[in-house]
This record gives structure tokens, sequence and C-alpha cells, in this order.
């Protein structure tokens, strides 16, 4: 009995041993699959490391490489920056020179040179200004502005006048005016050069009525050569109560301007057959003194016509 006892409880023993071996080598088993579960679970995540790592060294290379270009290209700015400075440097005297000194130099020189020319301008300028508005005073001004307007034209050179302001002579002409010294002034302005507004005054009989006109046209003719205005001449001789007068008064404008003018007078055939004979004495006594002043010879003078109408007189003929 005994015997068996110790059997079974051996075998007991032994059963119960291996139940633990067995649970012991399960229990193993289970932590060698649970260790290489978390081996692979940690290469899985080195990869991971790894690949985010490599992605990171990219990424910071392409920002070194970058950075490395720009800095590269700043470089090349800095060095041709400094280029151009340096040029600008060495440039920058030579053009103030050509285009702030030697511009400024010129137009001083200019300034020196052309300074008369530009006074001159800048003053007849002024001149016609003042010219202008005295002509608007003799026609819309009162008779002190008309005075003042009389007074500084008087005394101002007529020559060089412009065509508007002829026009305007003419015009405050052809409206007349009640002062005499207006015309008078007016007159004497239009007619100091030859231009088509004073032809067409002292070609005109009508206006020619008037006496202050008819004489600055005597004035006209003798500057401007007579002989372009024999025909108005020849009538305001013709139509004068003495014309004598009138032929004395232009020999003696004509003495003033001209020897040559005097010298074909006295030998127009026209106009001093308008002179009766009973008055040839008193026109060859005018016309002997201006014609000393103008040194003509004594031949000019026997031999003109003038010295034939007078020699009529004393042998009593006519010359047909």
């Amino acid at each position: 009995m005994k015997p068996i006892l110790i059997f079974l409880a051996g075998l007991c023993f032994f059963t119960l041993s291996q139940a633990q071996t067995i649970q012991k080598d399960k229990s193993a088993a289970n932590s060698a699959v649970v260790s290489i579960k978390q081996t692979d679970s940690l290469n899985l995540e080195i990869e991971k490391k790894e690949i985010q790592l490599n992605q990171k060294l990219q990424d910071a290379t392409q920002t070194i490489n970058y950075l490395n270009s720009v800095i590269g290209s700043f470089g090349q700015i800095l060095t041709i920056l400094g280029i151009f400075i340096a040029v600008v440097a060495l440039a920058l005297p030579i053009i103030m020179y050509q285009f702030g000194i030697k511009p400024s130099q010129r137009a001083l020189k200019e300034l020196e040179s052309n300074i008369d020319s530009r006074l001159s301008a800048y003053l007849k300028e002024t001149r016609n200004k003042t010219i202008n508005q005295a002509l608007d005073d003799m026609e819309h001004g009162n008779l002190e502005k008309k005075n003042q307007a009389i007074a500084y034209l008087s005394i101002t050179h007529p020559e060089g006048l412009s065509d508007q302001q002829r026009f305007k002579i003419y015009s405050l002409l052809v409206k007349g005016s009640d002062l005499p010294a207006v015309r008078t002034n007016l007159g004497f302005i239009l007619g100091t050069t030859k231009n088509e507004y004073a032809d067409l005054i002292f070609k005109n009989q009508v206006m020619l009525k008037d006496p202050v006109l008819k004489a600055m046209a005597y004035m006209y003719y003798s500057k401007t050569g007579f002989l372009n205005y024999r025909e108005t001449i020849a009538e305001l001789i013709n139509s004068a109560e003495k014309p004598i007068e009138k032929f004395v008064t232009l020999i003696t404008m004509l003495g003033q301007h001209s020897h040559q003018d005097v010298l074909t007078l006295i030998n127009d055939e026209k106009l001093l057959d308008l002179i009766a004979l009973s008055e040839m004495d008193n026109v060859m006594q005018h016309a002997i003194f201006v014609l000393e002043h103008q040194k003509l010879t004594k031949e000019q003078i026997e031999q003109s016509y003038l010295q034939q109408k007078s020699d009529q007189i004393a042998s009593g003929n006519s010359i047909l």
C-alpha cells in the first residue's frame, strides 16, 4: 500500500513539476513574442526616425545651398556695386564739369556777348508797350492823357514801328481828332518812313484837305522820293490859292534830304509850269538859297528848266 501511495505521490509531484515547467515555458514564449513585437515596433519607429532625419538633412542641405547661393549673389552684387561706385566717383567730376560748370561758363560768355542785344530787345519791347499805351490814350483817354501821349510821342523816335502800330495810327487819322497836335504827331510818326498806310493818307485828296496833314504830306514826299507822288503834288500845287508857296515848301523840304531830288525838281517841267511866270523870280530866289546849301554847281543851275523859266521873264519870250 505504501509503495502505491509513494508512487502516486511521486506521480503527482512529477505532474505538478511538468505543469509548472510548461507554464514557465508558455510564459517565456509569450515574453519572447512580446519582445519580438516590441523589437519590430522599435525597428519601425527607428526607420521612421531615420526617414524623418534624412528628410531634415536634405532640407538643411538645400537651405545651406540656398544660403550659399544668396551669399554668393550678394557678394557679386556688392562687387558690382563697388565697381559702379568707383566709376561714378571717377566720372562725377567730369560729368559735373561737362553738364554743370561748362554750360554755365558758355551761358556766361553768351550773356556777356549778347547782353547788348538782349538789353536792346528789352528796351524795344518796353518802348513798343509804351507807344501802344500812348496810342490808346490818344483814342480813349481824357484831355490830360492825350496831352501826355502827345508829349511822349513827340520825343520818341518814330522809326521801327510795327505794322499793327502803323495801322492804329492810320485808323486814328481817318477817324479824325479835334486836337491839331494829335493830328500833327500822328501824321509825323506815320510819315517818317515809306509804308502803305502813309500812302493811303498822303495820296488821298480828301484827307489832304486838312492843313495839318497837308503839311505832313510834303515832309513825307521829300523823305520817300517826291517822284513817287508827282501826280498828287501837282494836284496840291494846282489847287492851292498860292501855288508858289506850296512849291517853295516842297523845294525847301527836298533841300533837307537830297540834292538829287532838288536838281530833279528844278528840271520838272510839269510842276514848274504850274507856277505863274510872275512868281518865277521868287521861286528862283528860294531855289538859289536851297541849291547853295546842296552844293550844286553853277552849270547845273544855269542848265536847269527853272533857269530857263526865269530867263523868259527877263527876255519877255515864251518857251514853246
